[in-house]
């Protein structure tokens, strides 16, 4: 049977009950360290380039700090992918009783091979929501909303020992959240008045905020793959009925 809101929302808190400190640290501390390396490259680019600025040219500057820019930048989107996705992976394990530390979540795709797997499966799946955006904003904003539940899927089946395709986990969340879509779009809609407050504190809100957004979520998931595991027993089980009958 399919939670409410309120129920999902209940369960997310009883998690945090207790835990909170532990829950914005998952979040907060990755984050933090990310936002830190971004701002030291930053830093070190603009340093160099003013030097050589200073004592060579203009134009040597430009040459020499475009591409270290660029290489900079993949660097980073790559350690933020790592660091947000382990962040989200990491409240599904702590939805679920468990608490990976903040560098075990942080690391999770550097750890056993996952980095691939995630990799190019976010990378297609971008791709794909993308092209859908073509067509109009609202298509791209649907396939979104059916793609939300890739990264969770990839995870349990690792850890599963399962074999995965580059586009299987985009496909079972499009039919995990088939018929779910508009009820996930309502259910994060239920925090903007959350979110506006988070504003009015210049961002601390935040710190709170986001930990309850993503134990929700995870209690989303955990609720809809329950649910989508006991259909297929109910129609069998409703057919030998049927059969015997």
């Amino acid at each position: 049977m399919s939670k409410t809101r309120a129920e999902l929302k209940t369960e997310a808190k009883q998690r945090l009950q207790g835990n909170w400190a532990y829950a914005i640290g998952l979040y907060a501390l990755p984050s933090l360290t990310v936002s830190a390396i971004v701002w030291v490259c930053a830093l070190i680019v603009v340093v160099l380039a003013g030097s050589l600025a200073v004592a060579i040219s203009e134009e040597a500057a430009i040459l020499t700090a475009t591409p270290l820019l660029i290489l900079i930048g993949l660097a980073l989107f790559v350690c933020t992918l790592i660091v947000t996705v382990g962040i989200t992976l990491g409240f599904l394990d702590f939805f679920r009783g468990k608490k990976p530390t903040y560098t075990q979540a942080s690391t999770y795709l550097l750890r056993e091979g996952r980095f691939g797997k995630f990799f190019w499966t976010d990378l297609v799946m971008v791709a794909f929501i993308y092209l859908w955006s073509f067509l109009f904003i609202i298509p791209g904003i649907i396939k979104s909303l059916s793609y939300v539940m890739t990264n969770y899927i990839i995870k349990d089946k690792l850890e599963k020992g399962e074999s995965l395709t580059l586009t299987q986990a985009i496909t079972e969340s499009r039919q995990l959240m088939n018929g779910h879509k508009w009820e996930y779009f309502v259910l994060q809609l239920s925090f903007l008045g959350w979110a506006i407050l988070a504003n009015l504190t210049l961002g601390i809100g935040y710190l709170w905020l986001i930990p309850y957004i993503e134990t929700t979520t995870a209690a989303y998931y955990q609720n809809l793959k329950e649910n989508s595991a006991s259909a297929p027993l109910a129609n069998n089980t409703s057919q030998t009925a049927a059969v015997s009958a």
